[in-house]
């Protein structure tokens, strides 16, 4: 089992995408559970709903020119390959837990509770 710490650090977009990555390093999604406390489940929620994403990429511009350009686009919808979630109302607030066929593999640690 591994275990990282956060730090205190809150629930943001950036540091749920950096866990998310790593544990899917150890197993396809499909075979995975991501075990929180509803409260945390609802801060996920609230920074998984965002209608558009902005994206900023260098694009060619005329005579040679390179310009910076930015975008903002709606997101795929393609949850279907992604982690299960289950509410567990006893887990600590700070704490996640990702688990692979039930067993838990990643733990992430002291969250900030107060974000």
């Amino acid at each position: 089992m591994q275990t990282i710490d956060a730090e205190g650090a809150g629930l943001n977009p950036i540091l749920f995408i950096g866990l998310y990555r790593e544990a899917r390093k150890l197993a396809p999604a499909r075979f995975m559970t991501l075990r929180m406390h509803p409260d945390r489940y609802a801060e996920l929620y609230k920074i998984a709903d965002v209608p558009e994403s902005i994206q900023l990429g260098v694009t060619p511009g005329p005579l040679g020119k390179m310009i910076m350009r930015v975008c903002c686009v709606k997101p795929p919808l393609g949850v279907s390959d992604g982690i299960a979630i289950e509410q567990v109302p006893e887990m600590e607030t700070n704490r996640l837990e990702f688990c692979i066929h039930g067993i838990v593999e990643l733990v992430v640690e002291n969250l900030d509770v107060a974000s």
